[in-house]
């Protein structure tokens, strides 16, 4: 079955916005892999995240053709992997809804240059943003609580960053191999394997 028959077979699930529940069907019927199949529905003009509550994983990984994305916000959560390794992806847009950023979900982008976090985040697992080389600056919202080991390592132009004192567990390795960081913004921090940090960002940590 080709992928408009499929969707045309499925479009009253589809305009009920239970996409998300006809998604590994859409697989097994085709038999392509996650990203070609997101690229697939992307070229017949639908954006199968407005149909979903969280981003699958490996959703965009390595898609070259995809150079921008705004996350919606019917997002809880970006899924392991979901859009790693995308070597034309520029800019990320979250929009508050999502609360979670699994592992390693932006591994690799080395094109990436701007990302906004939306106000409804509470977790940027390990490795989410690992490796992207041109990002420069962040602002993590006042809503964040944990951002887990390696969370920015290897941001090799990464100058900037701001940490609100809403993070309540703060990784040792967060930004390890983060040459170029200068200045950090932080309220109190509470620090978890907090030796090699503690270097990058001398603070006191936190009492409570």
């Amino acid at each position: 079955m080709s992928l408009a028959k499929f969707i045309k077979t499925h479009a009253d699930e589809i305009n009920l916005n239970k996409f998300d529940e006809i998604y590994d069907e859409i697989k097994q019927t085709i038999d392509i892999r996650e990203t070609e199949m997101t690229a697939l529905l992307l070229d017949a003009g639908i954006d199968p995240l407005q149909y979903m509550s969280s981003v699958p994983a490996g959703f965009a990984a390595q898609l070259s053709t995809l150079e921008k994305i705004v996350i919606p916000s019917n997002i809880e959560r970006i899924g392991y992997l979901s859009f790693s390794y995308c070597p034309n992806l520029k800019e990320v847009i979250i929009q508050n809804g999502v609360k979670i950023i699994e592992k390693s979900a932006f591994v690799g982008d080395e094109a990436l240059e701007n990302v906004v976090l939306p106000n409804s985040l509470t977790t940027i697992e390990s490795t989410a943003f690992r490796g992207c080389s041109s990002l420069k600056r962040i602002n993590i919202p006042n809503s964040v609580e944990k951002i887990n080991s390696y969370a920015f390592r290897n941001c090799k132009l990464l100058e900037e960053i701001t940490i609100p004192g809403s993070v309540k567990e703060l990784d040792g390795s967060v930004f390890l191999d983060c040459p170029k960081l200068k200045k950090v913004t932080h309220e109190c921090i509470r620090y978890s394997q907090n030796s090699l940090l503690r270097k990058q960002i001398p603070v006191k940590p936190c009492s409570y």
